[in-house]
């Protein structure tokens, strides 16, 4: 289960942005997740509420956007949803490249 490590890292970075910031608490942690990750939604909240059950976010939620990944027709150059597509482009019914959202992106 890799989401316990990336909710480590994760808790560690919104503690250290918030106190450079100043802020004492947030409402909400707001996750962009991208749909070629590998992570798990459930499983990176049960991982989220464990780690700030004795801390100072305690009462943060987390939220989680799962971000569609993007790809690029090799032949005729069209975005689509990959895997929405199953992997194909939806026109030229070619194979294509991923272009954006395989990783994380943070809001709090």
């Amino acid at each position: 289960m890799h989401e316990l490590s990336i909710v480590y890292e994760l808790y560690r970075t919104v503690t250290q942005l918030a106190a450079e910031a100043g802020l004492h608490r947030a409402e909400a942690v707001r996750l962009q997740v991208g749909e070629l990750s590998g992570v798990e939604g459930p499983y990176l909240r049960e991982c989220w509420n464990a780690v700030v059950r004795d801390t100072p976010l305690r009462s943060t939620r987390l939220e989680l956007e799962h971000l569609p990944a993007i790809a690029m027709c090799a032949h005729c150059a069209r975005l689509y949803a990959h895997l929405a597509c199953a992997r194909t482009c939806p026109r030229a019914d070619d194979r294509a490249s991923i272009r954006a959202v395989v990783g994380f992106y943070l809001f709090f």
